[in-house]
C-alpha cells in the first residue's frame, strides 16, 4: 500500500531524510519531542465546554426576504461523539439558530483557541446568526471534543453529517461548511466528502497544520535542522483537501458549490508569497466554478492581525454574501435526486482565473494565542482586485 504524503514538501510522513552521521536516534528524538510540542499546541486548548444561558447571543426579531418575521434563537445543543480512539461517546455541546423550511444551514469550525464565550468569537457568532437570520438560513456552531487530534475531528465531522441529516432535518444538501484557521481543514474535509453541500467559506486558514508545525521548528533555531520532521504525525493537508474536492464538483449536476475565501494581507497567512494562503489560492485556480476572494489590508495596530480578520468589514461581508450564495445554491438544485456522502470521481478541470498575487516569504511561526480585539472599525473600501499568481510548485522543509 503506497505511504501517505505531504503533498506540500513530497517528504513521506514514514520515509524521513537522513539525519547527519550518528545523529539518528538524536534526530528521531528531537522529532518525536517536536511532534508531542506541536501537538499540544495545536490542540490542547481544545474541549466541550458548557455554557451559561447568559453566554448565548441574544438576536434581534428580523424580516424574512419573502416577508414574515423570523424569531429564531440561538438553541443550546448537544451531539454524541463516538471517539474513534476509545469507541467511547461523549456528548459535545454547541449552538443551534433553526432554518427556516428549505433553506441550508451552515456549520462553522473554529480555529485552535476555539471558546464560544471568547469575546472574538462570541461577537463572530452573532454576526453570523444575524446573518443568517436574515436570510432564514441556519447555524450550527459545536465544540471540538476534548483531548482531540486530527481523527478525532474527521470523525466529529463525519458523525455531525449524519446527525444533522438523520436526526435534525438537515440534509446533505441543506449543509454548508465555514472554518477559519485550524477549521479550514475541517470545513474543506466536509465540503470534499459530501458533494452535494449548499458552500464552503474559508477565513484565514493554513496549507498544512504540518508546514506549520515545520515553520515553527524552523523558527526555534539551527538545532533544530537535525530534527526528524518525518515524526510530525498531523497533516491537515488543505492542499490535498482542496484537490481532491475540485475532483467531485467537476460534474456537479445543478453547479459546482460556492466557495469564498477572506483573509488579511497583514498577518503572515496572508502576506504575498507566504507559504499559506498563496499556495491554497493557487490550488483553488483549478476551481470549476467562482472562487470570490475578500482581502483586508486593516492594520490592527498592535491587536493580532489573525484573529482580527473574523472582525474586519471584508470577512463580514464575505460571510454575508456567502450565506446568500449557500441559499441560492440549494434553490438551483432543487428537484435533483437525494445526495449521497461519496464523493465522485471526476477528469482533471481546466483552470479559472487566478486569484492571489505572489511575493516575498512569509516569516515563521507557529499559531499560539492571541490578545483580545477592539470593537469592529467603521467599513474600509473594498481592496483592489486581485492579480494574477505565479505558479509556486512544491514546498520543501
Amino acid at each position: 500500500m503506497a505511504k501517505p504524503k505531504d503533498t506540500l514538501s513530497n517528504e513521506s510522513t514514514h520515509q524521513k531524510k537522513h539525519a547527519p552521521t550518528g545523529l539518528g536516534w538524536a534526530s528521531k528524538l528531537m522529532g518525536k519531542a517536536a511532534d508531542v510540542m506541536a501537538n499540544r499546541e495545536i490542540f490542547g486548548e481544545m474541549q466541550s465546554r458548557n455554557v451559561t444561558p447568559a453566554d448565548v447571543p441574544v438576536l434581534k426579531t428580523t424580516a424574512l426576504p419573502g416577508g414574515g418575521q423570523n424569531t429564531a434563537q440561538l438553541q443550546v445543543i448537544n451531539m454524541p461523539f463516538v471517539s474513534p480512539d476509545s469507541g467511547k461517546t461523549h456528548q459535545i455541546e454547541g449552538y443551534h439558530l433553526p432554518a427556516q423550511p428549505g433553506k441550508p444551514t451552515m456549520v462553522f469550525f473554529g480555529g485552535t483557541d476555539m471558546d464560544r464565550t471568547a469575546p472574538h468569537y462570541k461577537d463572530l457568532i452573532k454576526t453570523m446568526a444575524d446573518q443568517a437570520k436574515q436570510q432564514g438560513t441556519g447555524l450550527i456552531v459545536m465544540d471540538y471534543p476534548t483531548n482531540a487530534n486530527e481523527g478525532k475531528i474527521k470523525a466529529q465531522v463525519n458523525q455531525m453529517q449524519q446527525h444533522m441529516a438523520s436526526q435534525m432535518g438537515i440534509p446533505l444538501n441543506q449543509q454548508a461548511y465555514a472554518g477559519y484557521s485550524l477549521g479550514g481543514n475541517p470545513a474543506l474535509y466536509a465540503a470534499r466528502t459530501n458533494p452535494d453541500a449548499a458552500g464552503l467559506h474559508l477565513t484565514s486558514t493554513v496549507s498544512s497544520i504540518r508546514q506549520e508545525s515545520k515553520n515553527a521548528m524552523a523558527a526555534a533555531g539551527n538545532i533544530t535542522k537535525i530534527a526528524d520532521k518525518g515524526q510530525l504525525s498531523t497533516l491537515m493537508d488543505n492542499i490535498d483537501e482542496t484537490r481532491r474536492l475540485i475532483q467531485t464538483q467537476q460534474n456537479r449536476p445543478g453547479g459546482p458549490m460556492p466557495v469564498s475565501i477572506a483573509y488579511s494581507d497583514k498577518e503572515r497567512f496572508g502576506e504575498p508569497g507566504n507559504n499559506h494562503m498563496t499556495p491554497l489560492l493557487t490550488a483553488f485556480n483549478d476551481y470549476p466554478g467562482q472562487v470570490k476572494v475578500s482581502v483586508s489590508n486593516f492594520n490592527p495596530n498592535n491587536y493580532d492581525p489573525h484573529q482580527y480578520i473574523l472582525r474586519t468589514p471584508e470577512n463580514i461581508e464575505s460571510m454575508r454574501d456567502f450565506i446568500r450564495d449557500a441559499d441560492q445554491s440549494v434553490q438551483n438544485r432543487q428537484g435533483l435526486p437525494a445526495p449521497g456522502v461519496a464523493p465522485v470521481v471526476a477528469p482533471p478541470v481546466p483552470a479559472v482565473a487566478p486569484v492571489m498575487p505572489a511575493g516575498p516569504p512569509a516569516a515563521p511561526g507557529l499559531m499560539g494565542g492571541h490578545r483580545a480585539a477592539p470593537p469592529v472599525p467603521a467599513p474600509l473600501p473594498p481592496p483592489p482586485p486581485p492579480l494574477p499568481v505565479a505558479d509556486l510548485g512544491a514546498e520543501g522543509d
